[in-house]
């Protein structure tokens, strides 16, 4: 060992590396971060191929007691059997797969995503809504993310 210290190299190469990688690497964290979407959006999209909306169900982000945070958007809107929602800035149309005592399931493009009530409260009178507390399971790309949701006059 000499005392010197080792030539750092090219600084813009290093940058530029060093660039790419935090670009890849986040690029692939955040290959399912929903982004926010609105009633309105998703509704133009469902009557534009045909649908006509009986059943609604609009997700906002919840914290860990599910209580819907305050000043934010939907990011994820349920009509009928289709399930809006909006990664990196495209809108993404997940189709129901199944359903069963345990969730709702749907499925689309190599995105999947699962609902499952956790509970129900604030019914109108003959009970045709309700709002409600909901895990949505988001799978894409090889990961998987929980969101919590409050899910707001789900129902006709």
């Amino acid at each position: 060992m000499s005392g010197k210290p080792a030539p750092a190299g090219n600084p813009v190469v290093s940058q530029v590396l060093i660039s790419i990688l935090c670009c890849g690497y986040w690029a692939g964290c955040t290959a399912i971060e929903l982004e926010p979407i609105s009633y309105r959006e998703a509704v133009a999209e469902y009557r534009s191929s045909g649908g006509n909306e009986n059943y609604r169900c609009v997700l906002l982000p919840a914290d860990e007691h599910y209580q819907a945070m305050t000043k934010t958007s939907p990011i994820a809107v349920e009509i009928d059997q289709v399930l809006y929602i909006k990664i990196a800035g495209s809108l993404h149309t997940l189709q129901q797969s199944d359903i069963d005592n345990s969730g709702t399931r749907y499925a689309a493009d190599n995105i999947s995503a699962t609902l499952t009530i956790i509970s129900q409260f604030n019914f109108t009178e003959y009970s045709e809504s309700d709002d409600r507390h909901v895990d949505l399971s988001l799978q894409a790309g090889g990961k998987e993310r929980l969101y919590k949701t409050f899910g707001t006059a789900c129902g006709i």
